[in-house]
């Protein structure tokens, strides 16, 4: 027999919402009903924790932490996603307005069942925005020590000299030796309590690099190219290998690194293809401004008949990165965390450094940001013009702080 507290999980009910029928797990909001605290609200990780506020007039409220970056798609073009909510659940939704800096949406509705089917409806609506939004943070190890920023810089110069006439192998291609690394995973991290966790994982590897590097030679050796598509005529990535001596010591670690992040969920995989980026199609300027130009492969057939066996050279493996997708130009990915695991007894270098330089430009931009939703619903924008108008307000803020503003230059693209 069913434990009351778990059949809710083990029979899902059924919420007929308009025409539609949902499943869900989550159970009743009468029966997660905590006494009202003014600062209690419903986070999208904190389901138990319901706070419903009944007001004078027998309406009951709730609120539901919805990230800035996901208000966009959660609220439709035109305000169309949430009106329909309101109208197939008879609730009423109230996004935060232009220049504030919440990011709750406060939920109204005459009954608990339909406040509870809102609430759903709105959990929907932010997974699938989590689905399409690119992600914001990776894992690395970096790869800038002299030698190789030396190496790459003669290698793209050996590269465009005796196979620069290749099919659709331009310069531009070619990483930015500031930004070389390996990536051990990439993840999407939307609040300050995702970061955290992020963190939190990090600070584990650095504690059990022990275990999860014995060897003793921690110098990383790249050499050896190839590519990630099948055919060579038809190469969109081209990349190093990369290995610590002649072991398998160095993807054992990725492997582990992936797998913790995978089991909290914050990896979409439990493993890793370990390279070294090396050219992108990806990295290939748009034509006209604005538009990002479709994917054009290049030949890599002579480069890798002529350069194949490329030895790069050495880097040791010192740290290992927890970073957000952009940086400053001429640098590496600016840093949220980082850790020593150079050795057993390895340290923490919490990131303060670059939170600090990016302090007033984040402000800034969070301040920016904070009515663009409701000017996007008043323009009838759509969530990707929304999303474009958002990057370009950014773009002028990291141009004014020195950031880079290279979109396409995404890690783990490859």
């Amino acid at each position: 027999m069913d434990d009351d507290a778990t059949a809710h999980v083990k029979r899902p009910r059924i919420l007929m919402i308009g025409r539609y029928m949902y499943r869900t797990n989550l159970p009743p909001l009468d029966e997660r009903v905590a006494p009202y605290m003014e600062d209690d609200h419903l986070g999208m990780d904190a389901e138990e924790d319901v706070a419903v506020e009944t007001l004078e007039s027998g309406v009951l409220r709730c609120e539901i932490d919805v990230p800035r970056a996901l208000h966009g798609l959660v609220i439709g073009r035109g305000g169309a996603k949430i009106s329909g909510i309101e109208k197939d659940t008879q609730t009423r939704i109230k996004a935060p307005g232009k220049r504030s800096k919440k990011t709750t949406f406060v939920l109204e509705a005459d009954s608990m069942e339909n406040l509870d089917s809102a609430r759903t409806r709105l959990q929907l609506a932010m997974d699938d925005a989590m689905k399409k939004c690119a992600p914001t943070h990776f894992v690395s190890i970096p790869l800038t020590s002299p030698q190789l920023t030396e190496a790459l810089d003669t290698f793209s110069q050996t590269v465009m000299q005796a196979c620069g006439n290749s099919p659709g192998l331009t310069k531009e291609l070619f990483i930015d030796k500031a930004s070389f690394h390996l990536t051990l995973g990439v993840m999407k991290l939307f609040t300050e309590a995702d970061i955290e966790r992020a963190k939190e994982l990090l600070e584990g590897i650095r504690r059990d690099c022990g275990e999860l590097l014995p060897t003793t030679d921690r110098t990383i050796t790249i050499r050896g190219l190839d590519i990630m598509q099948p055919a060579p005529e038809q190469a969109h990535v081209l990349y190093a290998r990369a290995s610590l001596g002649a072991s398998d010591a160095l993807q054992a670690f990725a492997d582990a690194v992936a797998a913790r992040y995978h089991q909290a969920g914050l990896f979409d995989e439990p493993e890793v293809k370990l390279h070294a980026t090396l050219i992108n199609t990806k990295f290939r300027r748009a034509v006209t401004a604005g538009r990002r130009p479709k994917r054009v492969a290049f030949d890599a057939s002579k480069i890798l008949q002529q350069l194949g066996s490329h030895e790069f050279g050495t880097c040791a493996l010192e740290e290992v990165h927890l970073s957000r997708m952009s940086r400053r130009d001429g640098e590496y990915y600016i840093p949220e965390h980082v850790v020593d695991v150079s050795c057993a007894d390895a340290t923490a270098t919490p990131a303060v450094d670059a939170e600090a330089m990016a302090t007033a430009a984040t402000a800034e931009v969070a301040e920016t940001e904070s009515g663009d939703t409701d000017v996007a619903v008043e323009r009838g924008e759509s969530s990707a013009a929304l999303q474009q108008r958002q990057r370009e307000g950014d773009d002028a803020l990291r141009q004014r702080s020195g950031e880079s503003v290279n979109w396409d230059d995404e890690p783990g693209c490859g």
